[in-house]
């Protein structure tokens, strides 16, 4: 499993369900194709395990900003651009995007830097 993919199951898992508490299905297939994306042609078998080791990690305990670092750093405008892309889409699959999620997708555009933001 590449670092990336674990880096991203631990973001998008730290919206989906420390955001509020609750993984709805929908969030949950929303993560697992946006993550098949980032993996295209490999094993699904690796997504799988990027999710369960990222629903092991604790994103209030972790230093979520060191997930961040690594993400900023290995990827470029687009990349981040398409992040945040997942997360909003992420957000809005269970049919409703609550102030929590809100709030951490700011952060993290704020963390990933403004030209994420307009890429």
């Amino acid at each position: 499993m590449a670092p990336l993919l674990l880096d991203l199951a631990v973001l998008y898992r730290a919206l989906a369900f420390g955001a509020d508490g609750d993984l709805d299905p929908a969030e949950s297939d929303a993560m697992r194709t946006a993550l098949e994306a980032w993996a295209p042609g490999e094993d699904p078998a690796g997504v799988d395990h990027a999710l369960r080791e990222a629903a092991l990690v604790d994103a209030r305990r972790t230093a979520l900003e060191a997930v961040l670092d690594r993400v900023r750093n290995r990827l470029g405008a687009s990349g981040r651009a398409q992040v945040l892309a997942d997360l909003r889409r992420v957000a809005r699959a269970d049919g409703r995007v609550t102030q929590g999620e809100e709030d951490l997708i700011h952060l993290i555009e704020r963390a990933l830097g403004p030209e994420s933001a307009e890429a």
